[in-house]
């Protein structure tokens, strides 16, 4: 639903604890493997009028196991093909 550098926001069907950590893998081009990313919870809530739906959001952490400078890049290639 919505991306940055820092986080992204998740509609998901079912409920993420705040605090809890998730691995993600982000899958954008076909001929390329997905990008590996971590991060924690920060809040979770039902979509009004959506039975058993979630917006859940997550922030990205940094490090040596992650892929946020691709991430990075990649939110930087969105961006110039929105323009």
């Amino acid at each position: 639903r919505d991306l940055s550098r820092s986080g992204v926001n998740l509609r998901l069907p079912w409920e993420l604890s705040p605090g809890a950590i998730h691995h993600l893998e982000v899958s954008y081009f076909d001929d390329e493997p997905p990008l590996q990313l971590t991060g924690e919870v920060r809040w979770s809530r039902p979509v009004a009028g959506e039975s058993g739906i979630w917006d859940t959001g997550l922030a990205l952490f940094q490090g040596r196991d992650t892929d946020m400078i691709p991430w990075e890049h990649l939110l930087a290639v969105l961006d110039r093909q929105a323009v």
